[in-house]
Formats: structure tokens, C-alpha cells, sequence
């Protein structure tokens, strides 16, 4: 054989495995085609989704004069600040009653989801401005905080062991326009 016709044969055999093997990657780099029928488990959820998806849209206790609207949860370090609207209340508006009662709803909305960290209550709004008669929808109204070692010791699942806690203990803060403060 000439030289020609082996360098043409090695050639064209040389352009068959390049070619052949383009659309191929090694087995190493290769990824497995995904099966439609493999369900993965979902992603757990983070105590601060928890505590949101438990407080929902909004905060209703069976002592309360209304609902308090969830405004927002948020996590400061181990802190959980849930910020309320600050009820509407009777005829005459929100007491300190309505406000213990929906904080200690929230709280035992929150405990039971695994929340072991502090907890802030916080109710905004329902105020109005003495000088010029306007509402003050971003006012702090009432406060309360739950630490971990006292959450731990109440049996969020009892309705009568949380009505008779005195919620008042817990208020850190109560805006003096509001009556019982």
C-alpha cells in the first residue's frame, strides 16, 4: 500500500471516532436524565415560615373585641417581632383586655409551631394625633414580650390555662390613650 492510501484510511477512521463520539460525554461528566416520576420531599420549613404560616392573614381570640391584622413577622437574631393592627374594639374602642388577649393568641399561635426563641407582640395603629386630629397608623399602641424559659411553661394547647394567665404581666408597653393603661 502507498503511503497515500494509509494516510487517507488512518484519516478518514481518525474523522469517524472524532465524529462519532461529539455527541457523547463520558460516563464521569454524563448527568442522569430526569424521571418525571421521582417526587422530592419538600423543603423543610424555617421557624420564622412556620411562625408566619401559623399567624396567617390575622390574629382572632374568643375574649377580643375583633381581629387584629397581621402586619408582619419578622426574626431578629433568636427575636421574633410580630407587629399586629391594633384592634378596633367596642364602642369604646380597644382596652387592655382585647390587646392581652390577641397577644396571648399570637404567642399561642407561635409556641406550639416549635418557636423556641423570644417572642414580640406589637400592636400599631389606632391612634390619632392630639394637634392635628390625624391617625397615626405606625404608632406603637401596646407591647408584649414571651421569653423562652416562661413559653416553655404554659400549655399553649389548653384554652382554659391561657385564660387564665394575666396576659397584663406580659405588656412591656401600653400607650396611655388607650383605656386600662
Amino acid at each position: 500500500m502507498s503511503n497515500v492510501r494509509i494516510g487517507a484510511l488512518t484519516a478518514a477512521a481518525v474523522f469517524l471516532i472524532v465524529v462519532s463520539g461529539c455527541g457523547e460525554s463520558s460516563p464521569r461528566t454524563q448527568s442522569p436524565a430526569p424521571n418525571a416520576n421521582v417526587s422530592r420531599a419538600p423543603e423543610p420549613l424555617s421557624p420564622l415560615a412556620k411562625a408566619r404560616q401559623a399567624l396567617g392573614a390575622s390574629v382572632h381570640s374568643g375574649l377580643a373585641v375583633g381581629d387584629a391584622k397581621v402586619r408582619s413577622v419578622s426574626r431578629a437574631g433568636s427575636l421574633l417581632y410580630i407587629i399586629l393592627s391594633t384592634p378596633e374594639g367596642g364602642f369604646q374602642g380597644p382596652s387592655t383586655d382585647d390587646a392581652d388577649a390577641l397577644a396571648s393568641a399570637a404567642f399561642a399561635k407561635v409556641y406550639p409551631t416549635g418557636w423556641n426563641g423570644p417572642a414580640t407582640v406589637q400592636f400599631r395603629g389606632g391612634l390619632q394625633s392630639s394637634a392635628t386630629g390625624k391617625a397615626l397608623p405606625n404608632a406603637a399602641a401596646f407591647t408584649y414580650r414571651m421569653t423562652p424559659g416562661r413559653a416553655k411553661q404554659i400549655d399553649w394547647s389548653d384554652e382554659d390555662t391561657l385564660y387564665s394567665i394575666d396576659w397584663g404581666l406580659y405588656r412591656t408597653f401600653c400607650h396611655p390613650a388607650f383605656k386600662g393603661c
